[in-house]
């Protein structure tokens, strides 16, 4: 769930109008809006003409992808995160990493015997590397949670 926070909107704005909006924030295609949910409404005329100032919920099929930050910055305060919910974040950017390289690699097939398309192909298959080197980071971050975990087992029961 993404809170959207401050989006202005003409009073007179219908409901195809706020979804429109939101669709164009967030760059997707309306099939990938799940949900949109207005939390808080308030009044902002501070421009001369009173519009609109929206709190909005929105579910959307892949928040990672939408989210405008990359996975460091959403885990960068892990020591302050459950380290269950920590190691779940890196699992699902590890997959979505995985489906792009898988991605990238059929688009860079289907294009290969193309001669036109060499450029295309050559930009997929650094994609296609770019994903994969994402892969191992994220096992390495992964590998890493693993060994903390035991460390923190291991101290746990020499305390008690």
């Amino acid at each position: 769930m993404l809170q959207i926070s401050q989006h202005l909107l003409p009073v007179d704005h219908t409901d195809t109008d706020l979804r429109r909006s939101v669709l164009t924030l967030l760059n997707i295609r309306d099939e990938h809006l799940l949900s949109l949910t207005v939390k808080q409404r308030a009044i902002d005329a501070r421009r001369g003409r009173a519009q609109f100032s929206l709190t909005l919920l929105v579910e959307v099929t892949n928040e990672p992808a939408v989210l405008k930050h990359g996975i460091m910055l959403r885990t960068w305060l892990g020591h302050t995160a459950d380290p269950a919910k920590l190691r779940e974040m890196v699992l699902a950017h590890r997959a979505q990493s995985e489906r792009m390289r898988v991605l990238a690699l059929d688009h860079a097939e289907g294009a290969a015997p193309v001669q036109e398309w060499a450029y295309p192909v050559a930009v997929l298959n650094w994609s296609a590397q770019y994903y994969a080197d994402e892969c191992a980071r994220a096992d390495t971050l992964l590998a890493e949670l693993d060994r903390l975990a035991a460390k923190r087992k291991r101290q746990s029961k020499r305390k008690s």
